[in-house]
């Protein structure tokens, strides 16, 4: 139980870690190089939807969540491919 809640606790650290960057790479857009202000965001947003999944399923391998976390990705930018006038 004890090693559980130290998973816990630092995957919440780490959420929040990751949050922060994430706020801080469109914070300091203009003086980060182009690739890390371009692709910084997309890749904090899918690291945090990784470890929000280890919230949710702590006792999860870390392939499993990879992959679910990659499905989740591709499916949100796909998704952004169709862009019907009526959501507008």
């Amino acid at each position: 139980m004890t090693r559980s809640r130290h998973q816990v606790g630092w995957t919440i650290v780490l959420l929040a870690v990751t949050i922060a960057l994430g706020l801080a790479s469109r914070l300091y857009r203009d003086v980060l190089p182009f690739v890390i202000a371009e692709y910084a965001g997309d890749t904090l947003w899918a690291t945090a939807v990784f470890f929000m999944l280890r919230l949710v399923r702590p006792a999860a391998s870390g392939l499993v969540l990879a992959a679910v976390t990659l499905a989740i990705a591709f499916s949100v930018e796909f998704s952004q491919l169709a862009h019907p006038p009526w959501l507008d």
